[in-house]
């Protein structure tokens, strides 16, 4: 219930907050990385790169209600009925592909040193590729209504 009261917050603090919320969604503690995937999800809009990048490296966590929150910050309508389904705004393709550069600019790095290695783990990736996909399908639309 604190994380609302940041709703609407100056930049800067919110900005301070995205910084703190990522560092703790690395630590060793489980309950402290399920706070910052809960704080980030119920804070923040969809639309919000930092957050939703924070919930597809959560979407690996090694423990299953962390895991949980973040795939359920990632895709807030699955499991839902037609009913209650609500009307979703993902950020644009560009501006998440963008952010997730910026988090981790070996992305963009050789072949050669992506085959050693991967850079998150696969649950990760997993999660990353659907989310890009939703914001993708989502441009796709908004470009279909002008």
């Amino acid at each position: 219930s604190l994380a609302s009261a940041y709703k609407g917050a100056p930049a800067s603090i919110l900005k301070d907050l995205e910084k703190l919320l990522l560092e703790n969604s690395q630590v060793d503690e489980g309950e402290v990385r399920f706070c910052a995937v809960r704080w980030a999800t119920s804070l923040f809009e969809l639309q919000h790169c930092p957050s939703r990048f924070l919930c597809m490296v959560a979407a690996a966590d090694p423990k299953l209600d962390v895991r949980e929150m973040a795939i359920h910050g990632l895709f807030p309508n699955e499991g839902r009925s037609i009913g209650q389904k609500k009307d979703l705004k993902y950020p644009k393709v560009a501006d998440m592909l963008d952010y997730i550069i910026k988090q981790q600019p070996k992305v963009m790095g050789s072949i050669d040193m992506r085959e050693q290695q991967l850079l998150f783990p696969s649950k990760t990736y997993d999660a990353m590729i659907k989310f890009l996909l939703k914001c993708f399908e989502s441009d796709m639309a908004q470009n279909d209504l002008r």
